[in-house]
């Protein structure tokens, strides 16, 4: 059976497992449902991270890994994440995106399949194996890819972790989180998001604030420095969230290296 399934004008094809129903479940209908009211990209990764949790899966990343065939850095790349920030930070350090077997895989796969199965996938390096025992530390069992082909060239990556072991969907469940994705991308694309980062204009001040952000200061240490108010402070860090698109402050530090806002 195939499924079509359209956002923002473009049209996704899906085939559906012989024997599963095209029905989608509740959670997911409610989901598709909901993302015609969203117009900003905090509320649509909200929405998301609330379906994916439905799903059994502890944390989630979404990111960009090509825009019209070209590959992105990870600061361009990367939209939202909930993994945990001391995983990020060594992610970034030990500049694992470049080595990521699992993300290097998705853009060759046309359905989604289990980290547990890249090793099946593809033949990995002594440094690739090594990222997947550092990855483990972090409670995570198993996981699922979900590679998403738009057009003009833009492949996108989501990443789902489980702590639980043994984990795994039915074929029905995967083609819904497959779904899920296709047109959270489709409608991230839609409202704004980073595929215009030149287009990113932040105040002298923002700058400011989303440079300390970058050197891991808080609100309100921020605020002593710049000698403003933390209320101050909290309103610049949600408007450079807003005008990054991004949800946590890792991520907004990243982006602005990416758009060249700072300087890493």
């Amino acid at each position: 059976m195939v499924l079509q399934a359209r956002a923002g004008g473009v049209k996704q094809t899906i085939m559906v497992p012989p024997g599963e129903t095209s029905e989608f479940s509740g959670p997911l209908e409610r989901y598709l449902d909901a993302l015609g009211g969203v117009d900003d990209v905090s509320e649509l990764m909200g929405l998301f991270e609330d379906l994916h949790q439905v799903y059994g899966f502890a944390s989630c990343v979404y990111a960009i890994l090509r825009k019209e065939m070209q590959a992105m850095e990870l600061g361009k790349a990367l939209i939202y994440h909930n993994f945990p920030p001391e995983w990020l930070e060594l992610y970034t350090q030990k500049n694992y995106f470049d080595i990521d077997p699992i993300v290097n895989q998705s853009p060759l796969q046309s359905k989604p399949f289990y980290w547990s199965d890249i090793g099946r996938l593809t033949t990995l390096s002594e440094e690739q194996k090594g990222y997947i025992r550092d990855f483990s530390r972090y409670g995570y069992k198993e996981g699922l890819a979900v590679p998403v082909f738009n057009a003009k060239g833009t492949i996108a990556y989501f990443g789902f972790g489980a702590t639980t072991e043994n984990f795994r969907l039915t074929e029905g469940k995967v083609l819904e989180m497959q779904v899920a994705c296709q047109q959270t991308h489709l409608k991230y694309l839609e409202i704004g998001g980073v595929l215009q980062p030149d287009f990113i204009v932040l105040s002298p001040r923002e700058k400011e604030v989303l440079y300390w952000i970058a050197q891991g200061k808080s609100n309100s240490v921020i605020a002593s420095i710049l000698d403003i108010s933390d209320h101050t402070v909290d309103t610049l860090v949600r408007r450079c969230f807003s005008k990054l698109g991004v949800t946590n402050r890792v991520s907004a530090a990243l982006r602005g290296v990416g758009a060249g806002l700072i300087k890493s």
